[in-house]
């Protein structure tokens, strides 16, 4: 949906015009800010698509970080923070659904555990999935109730906050679930769905 429709969240355009200014420029750098970035990335045919690992790798910090440095020198508009922080975002929220207990400098992919920046940033997603419209670049058509993922987010959202409280019923304060082993495979999930 990313790459066939824009998104709007409280009148700020999501593009992935911004992503391909952004590759265009980095590519061609020696000393590159998102090495894992290729043209399949940004340019995927319908199998890469439909591959999990590259949207993993799109929405990504590293690829928010070089967008914002990218922004910081003049490379991309202003008009592109609200792309570069969707991506930001996305990759929290991936974070959250396959934490580990392996050792990781990134504090979303911690163990879920409830605390104040998980729930924070769950309750974040769910407003934006709810306020998102989705606009087709072709006909700039409203396409909001044809896409199944934005309720498909808000069902995973919602589930994981039950499942927890399900799970913890004491409200133990050391218990921690670790969402990557419930998880199969959601990302591909997600990305497997079509539009009716």
């Amino acid at each position: 949906m990313f790459f066939k429709h824009n998104f709007e969240i409280n009148n700020d355009l999501i593009d992935i015009k911004h992503l391909d200014e952004f590759y265009g420029f980095d590519s061609n750098c020696n000393l590159r800010t998102a090495p894992k970035l290729t043209y399949s990335h940004v340019h995927p045919g319908p199998f890469e698509k439909m591959k999990v690992r590259l949207a993993t790798q799109v929405f990504s910090h590293s690829v928010a970080a070089g967008m914002s440095t990218a922004l910081n020198i003049g490379i991309l508009p202003n008009n592109s923070i609200p792309t570069i922080n969707f991506i930001n975002d996305m990759d929290k929220l991936f974070d959250i659904f396959n934490s580990s207990d392996t050792p990781n400098s990134k504090i979303f992919n911690d163990p879920f555990n409830n605390n104040s920046h998980q729930l924070d940033h769950l309750n974040k997603m769910t407003e934006m999935f709810k306020n998102m419209k989705v606009v087709s670049k072709l006909s700039a058509t409203d396409m909001t109730q044809r896409v199944n993922f934005l309720n498909g987010w808000l069902v995973s959202i919602s589930g994981l906050k039950m499942l927890w409280n399900s799970l913890n019923v004491n409200q133990n304060k050391d218990y921690t679930l670790c969402t990557g082993r419930i998880n199969q495979d959601c990302l591909e999930n997600l990305f497997g769905t079509t539009t009716r």
